[in-house]
């Protein structure tokens, strides 16, 4: 066995997959290894990501580098939003938890008691609030610790894509749109402040539907007399120029470092390049 402590693992958990990437430390880290794994389907009656974490399982007993301390990006699919307003009556870390987990459940029930949330950090605006099956993360604890490895962090992918991108969005009004397979975020900034949030099931024609989504949600946010400057990171580039087509002023963000390869399908490639926000 060898131990890695020069070495870091990211992971992302997609649906079906699990994409790993091993990362050298230091100031300038390199990609030393990346994978793909691939499962079927949850069946019916288990939880959706069951099949993620079994491709997790079944990937990271392939992966060198046993000691290595894991970083998990969670898929959106996984994840649940709200923008929660700032409440300056709230005392300390409980009382915020609790507050956020008062608005999931009234939108999703008594099932979001069970949900394990977390608050981004207050910047005198809305809060992101996100929520993930608890259950989901005992499940990747227990995954990571038969490998011989540590997990750190486990990151929602909205968030470690915003935190990558974020000192890109400096126009006053900012849409930032984040894609991957079947699935899209849309998040809207004015003057440095979370405005609009939305996380949505899409179809494989999303790139089509874009201009379509952001005008919808402009007019929900109140902001459709200011449509603000598009951000987009997406594993295709299918998207851009159906947004130059409608009008919008937008730019792609492009990544630096790449752990994809040829003979990888567009969505095997995504999954890898998800990993590497963490």
């Amino acid at each position: 066995m060898s131990l890695s402590w020069n070495e870091s693992l990211r992971v992302a958990l997609c649906p079906r997959r699990a994409g790993l990437v091993r990362m050298s430390r230091g100031w300038r880290q390199r990609i030393i290894e990346g994978s793909v794994t691939t499962r079927p389907a949850a069946e019916a009656g288990n939880p959706p990501w069951a099949g993620a974490v079994a491709a997790l399982s079944d990937g990271i007993a392939g992966m060198n580098g046993h000691g290595a301390e894991v970083t998990v990006v969670l898929s959106n699919h996984f994840a649940r939003y709200l923008l929660v307003p700032r409440n300056d009556a709230l005392s300390g870390e409980a009382e915020a938890l609790a507050h956020a987990r008062h608005f999931f459940t009234r939108v999703y029930g008594a099932i979001a008691e069970s949900w394990d949330i977390r608050l981004s950090s207050a910047n005198g605006g809305p809060q992101v609030a996100c929520a993930v099956d608890a259950e989901l993360l005992d499940e990747l604890d227990q995954a990571i610790a038969a490998s011989g490895r540590r997990l750190v962090s486990v990151q929602p992918y909205l968030m470690s894509a915003f935190n990558r991108w974020r000192r890109e969005l400096l126009d006053p009004v900012a849409w930032f749109v984040l894609a991957e397979q079947d699935r899209i975020c849309l998040a809207a900034f004015k003057d440095g402040h979370w405005r609009q949030l939305t996380n949505l099931q899409t179809g494989s024609d999303w790139a089509r539907r874009l201009p379509e989504l952001l005008t919808r949600q402009r007019r929900l946010s109140g902001l459709d007399e200011v449509p603000g400057k598009v951000y987009l990171f997406a594993p295709d580039e299918h998207a851009e120029p159906v947004l130059q087509r409608a009008g919008e002023a937008v730019r792609s963000l492009r990544a630096k470092q790449q752990a994809s390869r040829p003979e990888l399908s567009a969505g095997e490639a995504a999954c890898l390049e998800m990993a590497l926000n963490g």
